[in-house]
């Protein structure tokens, strides 16, 4: 649209001075007429006024049509800044809300890792409790240590000691 309005605008600047420097008479008629571009133009000059009214009013048109143009790219121009801030806010908040649910993964991991480490701790405390439970019943057997060279293992020495009272009983 600048462009055409332009075009229009330099042809009816181009016309209206060619008419203009072509008009060389001593008088205000056109005794021999004009020429425009190569064109022999003749008449009285009410018809020289007209024709300079259409220049004219191409000349506005153009000149208009220029106007209007720019405005236009004036505003897609403003449009297309608004959207790119408005896009580079929304980017910041992404990255915002990212950079937020990053940490919170980080701590949920290091709760697990702690989490982990607390079982780990109560595992080997409740292994300790059991084997310090298992040692008196170990020093109880008669024979001695279990897994000491020649004599029988705590296990076997209960389940043995078990059989002989169930016989008794029989």
């Amino acid at each position: 649209m600048i462009l055409v309005g332009l075009v229009i605008l330099i042809a009816a600047v181009v016309v209206g001075v060619a008419g203009a420097v072509s008009n060389t008479g001593s008088a205000h008629g056109l005794g021999g007429g004009f020429s425009v571009f190569g064109y022999q133009l003749t008449g009285s000059s009410s018809k020289l006024f007209l024709f300079g009214i259409a220049v004219g009013a191409l000349a506005v048109l153009g000149l208009g049509m220029l106007i209007a143009g720019a405005r236009h790219r004036s505003r897609l121009g403003r449009l297309a800044r608004a959207d790119v801030r408005e896009s580079r806010k929304q980017a910041a908040a992404a990255r915002r809300e990212r950079d937020r649910v990053t940490e919170q993964h980080k701590e949920a991991q290091e709760q697990a890792a702690r989490a982990r480490a607390e079982a780990a701790e109560a595992r080997a405390e409740a292994a300790k409790a059991q084997a310090k439970a298992a040692a008196p019943a170990a020093s109880a057997a008669p024979s001695g240590e279990a897994g000491a060279p020649g004599s029988r293992p705590g296990w076997l020495y209960r389940l043995q000691g078990r059989r002989s009272a169930d016989s008794r009983h029989a």
